[in-house]
C-alpha cells in the first residue's frame, strides 16, 4: 500500500504533523520560524526541518506530497488580545496559500483560532475561503473543540479542509465528537510520579489551565 506524504507549514514543534503521523501520513518537509521548535520537531521525526522565515522559501524548494498541513499564525486573529485587521501577522496564511497553490498537493489542513470567524464581522475567514477556492479547492471550515476528540483541554480551533477540486469532492464531513469525555486524570494515570526535591505533587482537574498544573502538596 502507498505512504501518503504531507509537507508542513507554520510547524511549530509537529503537534499536527504527529497526528497525521500516527494516522499512517509521513511528514517529509517542515517549516517554523522558531529555533526551539524546529530542534524538537526533528527529535521526533524523519522529516527534513527548515528552520526560518518562510516569506523566504521558494514553493521550489519544498518537495510535493499528498497533503499540505499548517496552523499559520492566529496573533493578530485572537480574542485573548487585541484583535486587528491590519496586524502584519494575519497575512502569513498568504504564505501558506501560495504554496498550496505552487505545490497543488491532494488535500491541506489548516487551523487557527475561533477569532478567525468574527473578526471583520466575518470578512476575514470568507477572504481566506475564497482564496484557497482560487487555487483550485473546494473548501470546509469548522469550529471544533478538542475535547470532543479525547483530548483533556478545553481548545477551540477553527478547522479549515481543502481538497483538490479535481477530485470531486463536494461534500464533507467532519467527525463526530466523542460522547466521552477525557480527563486529565485519566490522561496522567500512566504517568510515574516526579521526585522534585522530595516533593509530591498532584493534579487539581478544574476548568482554569492554572489548575491543570502540578501543584505542590
Amino acid at each position: 500500500m502507498r505512504e501518503f506524504t504531507a509537507i508542513s507549514l507554520f510547524s511549530g514543534a509537529g503537534g499536527l504533523d504527529m497526528g497525521f503521523e500516527n494516522a499512517g501520513f509521513k511528514t517529509i518537509w517542515a517549516n517554523d520560524f522558531e529555533a526551539d521548535a524546529c530542534k524538537t520537531h526533528e527529535n521526533w521525526s524523519k522529516a527534513k526541518v527548515v528552520c526560518g522565515d518562510i516569506a523566504k522559501v521558494d514553493a521550489s524548494d519544498i518537495p510535493n506530497a499528498d497533503i499540505m498541513l499548517g496552523g499559520f499564525p492566529c496573533q493578530g486573529f485572537s480574542l485573548s488580545g487585541p484583535r486587528k485587521i491590519d496586524d502584519s501577522r494575519n497575512v502569513l496564511y498568504k504564505h501558506y496559500v501560495r504554496i498550496v497553490k505552487a505545490k497543488k498537493p491532494l488535500m491541506f489542513v489548516g487551523e487557527n483560532v475561533k477569532g478567525l470567524l468574527t473578526m471583520g464581522n466575518g470578512s476575514i475567514i470568507d477572504a481566506i475561503v475564497a482564496e484557497f477556492a482560487d487555487c483550485g479547492y473546494d473548501v470546509f471550515y469548522k469550529l471544533l473543540n478538542a475535547r470532543d476528540y479525547g483530548v483533556p483541554e478545553d481548545r477551540e480551533r477553527v478547522i479549515i479542509v481543502g481538497f483538490r477540486k479535481d477530485l470531486n469532492i463536494h461534500d464533507f464531513e467532519f467527525p463526530h465528537p466523542r460522547p466521552y469525555k477525557v480527563t486529565m486524570r485519566e490522561a496522567l494515570k500512566n504517568i510515574p510520579e516526579g521526585a522534585v526535591t522530595g516533593q509530591k505533587y498532584q493534579y487539581r482537574l478544574t476548568g482554569s489551565l492554572r489548575n491543570r498544573l502540578p501543584q505542590p502538596v
